[in-house]
């Protein structure tokens, strides 16, 4: 992928930022990344591989409060668009908008504010998610941060089949949902950044086997080298258990997932060909 970085521009009061991706990936299951299936006694999973191009892109703003400047007011907008090159039909599209407060100090730092997001899949909307976030954190030694971060939206699904089926349902996908998560940072060497978080969602939902609760963890490694070139390693396990059985979709069964994700990535800037 390319990466351009948009220098800070910096004004009396406030600083601009943002950074524009272009890039293409290859998914060995790209339909089992947006097609759910279920593990059927006597019949197999479909996997199907496929390339990708994603277009992405952000812009954060920062103006500074009060006479100390240390409190803030921010900003920021995020778009996403993954579109198929090749295999099954996965287009993906996200729009995020974020706005609050935050506030930075030598004993540690936090933000909070409000949160909207939309999700398109195969080009037509699917999910709205709208609430608030803060997170946050406090340095503990010289090299070592503890973090946190807490997240409540409502979200707002797009799905003709079940809403067509509310009425005997009882309700939708639509509910509340909530995620915790504490961590600590660690930089053990100049240019190493390592940390790692453990989690807690809880999801409601008016149709209740939709509804689920799911611990997780997660980890990052990025290492800086000379001249801007930098490996960025991440990863993350959620393990989902659903309140009740599904009478209606799953024959009466229980649904449990267990998600995963590992990224590894290595950047090289243009300058450092020169």
């Amino acid at each position: 992928q390319l990466r351009l970085v948009l220098p800070a521009f910096a004004r009396a009061a406030s600083v601009t930022s943002g950074q524009f991706v272009l890039g293409a990936n290859y998914d060995s299951d790209a339909y089992g990344a947006v097609y759910t299936q279920f593990n059927t006694p006597g019949s197999a999973a479909i996997r199907q591989g496929g390339a990708s191009g994603i277009v992405s892109g952000r812009i954060d703003e920062s103006i500074r409060l009060g006479t100390d400047r240390r409190l803030s007011a921010y900003g920021s907008i995020l778009g996403y668009d993954k579109f198929r090159l090749t295999g099954p039909h996965s287009d993906l599209q996200v729009g995020e908008v974020r706005a609050g407060l935050s506030d930075t100090s030598p004993a540690g730092a936090w933000r909070a504010g409000a949160v909207a997001r939309r999700y398109q899949l195969f080009g037509s909307p699917y999910l709205t998610e709208y609430g608030g976030q803060a997170d946050g954190s406090v340095r503990v030694g010289g090299a070592t941060d503890l973090t946190g971060s807490v997240e409540g939206v409502w979200p707002d699904f797009r799905e003709p089949l079940v809403d067509a089926q509310k009425a005997v349902l009882g309700g939708t996908h639509d509910g509340a949902r909530y995620d915790v998560s504490v961590g600590v940072a660690q930089r053990p060497a100049p240019g190493t950044n390592l940390s790692a978080s453990v989690g807690y969602e809880v999801k409601s939902a008016g149709y209740s086997p939709f509804a689920y609760r799911a611990p997780h963890v997660d980890a990052n490694v990025n290492v800086q080298f000379d001249r801007g070139v930098y490996v960025n390693l991440q990863g993350g396990l959620k393990w989902a258990s659903y309140d009740a059985p599904d009478a209606v979709y799953l024959g009466n069964a229980k649904r449990y997932d267990t998600l995963s994700n590992l990224r590894a990535e290595l950047g090289v800037p243009l300058s450092a060909f020169n």
